[in-house]
Order: C-alpha cells, then sequence, then structure tokens
C-alpha cells in the first residue's frame, strides 16, 4: 500500500509511505515537483492550463506520462513502457478512483481530504505508481478547492 500525507499541516510537503516506511517526499505547490524515492530524484510536472500532460522524468526522461481522454472526460489514461491504463473517478464528489488495464479493474486510490492511499499492483514500478498517486493527490486537492 502507497500512502502520500501532509508533512505537518497544512503543508505543501507530502511525504511517501509503503507498507507504513517513509520511502520519499515531494511538494506540490511548486511548478516543477521534484520527487526523492529512495534515493533518486526524478521530476514530476504539468504541461497545459485546462487538462494537460502530466509527466514523471528521471534524468531527463520521460517514464510516464497521462493525459485526459478528452475535453469533456474524467478519465485519464496513463501511459508508461508501452502499457496504458485508465484512472476512473467513481463518482463526483466521492474521492476513490479506479486503475483499469483493457477494461478490468487492477488499483483502487482514495483521496481523503489531505491523504492519498493507493493499492496498485506490485508489477507497475515504483515511480510510476508514485506518479499515479501524484495525479490522484492533483485532482483531489483541485477539486476540494472548488468545494
Amino acid at each position: 500500500m502507497l500512502t502520500a500525507s501532509p508533512k505537518g499541516w497544512p503543508s505543501t510537503v507530502y511525504s511517501l509511505s509503503e507498507n507504513n516506511a517513509e520511502i520519499g517526499s515531494f511538494n506540490v505547490k511548486t511548478a516543477s515537483h521534484d520527487l526523492f524515492l529512495q534515493g533518486s530524484a526524478y521530476k514530476l510536472h504539468r504541461t497545459g492550463a485546462i487538462k494537460g500532460e502530466y509527466f514523471i522524468e528521471s534524468a531527463g526522461k520521460v517514464i510516464a506520462h497521462a493525459k485526459h481522454a478528452g475535453l469533456l472526460s474524467s478519465t485519464i489514461v496513463i501511459e508508461y513502457a508501452g502499457k496504458e491504463y485508465n484512472m476512473k473517478g467513481a463518482g463526483m464528489f466521492s474521492g476513490s478512483f479506479g486503475l483499469f488495464e483493457g477494461g478490468k479493474r487492477v488499483g483502487n486510490l482514495t483521496f481523503n481530504g489531505k491523504n492519498v492511499t493507493a493499492d496498485l499492483p506490485q508489477e507497475i514500478p515504483l515511480p510510476v505508481r508514485t506518479f499515479i498517486l501524484w495525479l490522484t493527490l492533483l485532482i483531489g486537492l483541485a477539486a476540494a478547492a472548488k468545494r
């Protein structure tokens, strides 16, 4: 189980944990989010103002990217290493998301107002699972700001 929790409240710095052991951190209020994960540095960033694309990079190389399936769609398409996943919200205000591969649900994500929990397949590399968790956090924080 992968989780992101703020380091204090209010805080823009989030601590990442896997199975209750801290493995990294990132700041959600910077334009390009630096992710430090198990001794390695990654960059999380977004392009475009409305429904842009999202990226995770290491040493200038894109590891994974994501984009909305369409302008009016709430589905986010995530691609890495030739694989494609769809992240879909369970409902407008639920804070729960499913991760789907080929129409089959393979993971669950939950945003509860300040924390994110991700139950994702272990075969997805940790940086990519963290990227998916970060996407959930951004979507959750944006939805909370609109309420």
